[in-house]
């Protein structure tokens, strides 16, 4: 087989019982500086993409040498996915801006989740679940993302409204003290009757 570029070689996957690999290294490492990479591409001599011995994938966003650059990661660390970003010298820490339509972040069996959907956000942690969206805060039993059944909406300039989890009224249930706090102002139950604490 003559000798080729990488950038011309050329593959025939024809078998499907079979697994192929186009590019392959395995690495036996016995020595070596903990920054050793297992790729790096560069393009005009500044590194773009480098796999680390570490398995972590960094994209460089700026880079003038090892010690003043800014990059994104995505690496493992004590059994934990990690994605971020770092910098060092004069490289500046940069923000992360996940996009999509609707965006779900959910932790295992999904009893504990975050759900982006428009302009609206909900969480939920367990059977509760709670919605941000529109100047409106909802609340719900339920599991499932929707309209919730119970809400506070700012209904007017410093006007807070109780919704039934749309434009409707719902129900404010507070319990007071059956003794007076001692607080001025504040509301008690003296014997049945609705007190205010003097």
């Amino acid at each position: 087989m003559s000798t080729v570029n990488i950038y011309e070689m050329a593959q025939t996957w024809n078998s499907a019982g079979t697994t192929f690999t186009a590019i392959g290294m395995d690495v036996t490492d016995t020595a070596s500086a903990a920054g050793s990479k297992l790729l790096s591409l560069l393009l005009g001599g500044d590194p773009i993409f480098d796999v680390t011995k570490e398995r972590a994938a960094l994209l460089y966003n700026s880079y003038t040498d090892a010690s003043n650059y800014e990059r994104g990661f995505m690496r493992w660390d004590s059994n934990v996915l990690e994605v971020g970003t770092e910098a060092a010298g004069t490289g500046t820490l940069r923000d992360i801006r996940i996009s999509g339509d609707d965006l779900y972040f959910a932790a295992r069996d999904n009893f504990s989740f975050m759900y982006f959907q428009g302009s609206s956000i909900w969480m939920r942690l367990d059977d509760f679940a709670m919605a941000l969206g529109n100047q409106h805060i909802l609340w719900s039993g339920a599991s499932a993302t929707g309209s919730g059944d119970v809400g506070l909406l700012r209904d007017s300039a410093n006007t807070l409204k109780v919704t039934d989890g749309s434009t409707g009224t719902g129900e404010l249930i507070f319990i007071v003290p059956t003794t007076d706090p001692g607080i001025p102002g504040a509301l008690w139950n003296n014997g049945g009757t609705l007190a205010i604490s003097a």
